[in-house]
């Protein structure tokens, strides 16, 4: 869904495995804060995507992408983008910031 360049959610995950690859490398753990803050943005841009998916498929509110209507998540395999990969992500941004908010500074 790259409709007028507004996937910054790949942002989230490429910077996701530059931490991981940071921590593993350095040993160090990274900022509280920053951790809070990143998974909130990462919710931001799961739901932005999200909105633009809706948005984009051929639904009575449909209002991008009338040219090329966005039916591959209506079928087998890309269906559980929507259904399963969106909720994963979701959930997982949740925990994390629960988990965060339980560390001590």
């Amino acid at each position: 869904m790259t409709f007028k360049g507004w996937n910054f959610d790949i942002l989230v995950g490429i910077s996701a495995l530059a931490i991981s690859i940071y921590q593993i490398y350095t040993k160090s753990n990274i900022n509280r804060q920053f951790f809070m803050i990143w998974n909130i943005i990462g919710i931001v841009f799961l739901f932005i995507i999200a909105l633009i998916g809706v948005l984009s498929s051929p639904l009575p509110i449909q209002q991008f992408a009338f040219e090329q209507p966005n039916i591959a998540v209506l079928e087998f395999p890309y269906c559980f983008l929507p259904t399963c990969v969106v909720q994963i992500v979701l959930i997982s941004h949740i925990l994390l910031l629960k988990w965060s908010f339980k560390q001590k500074s």
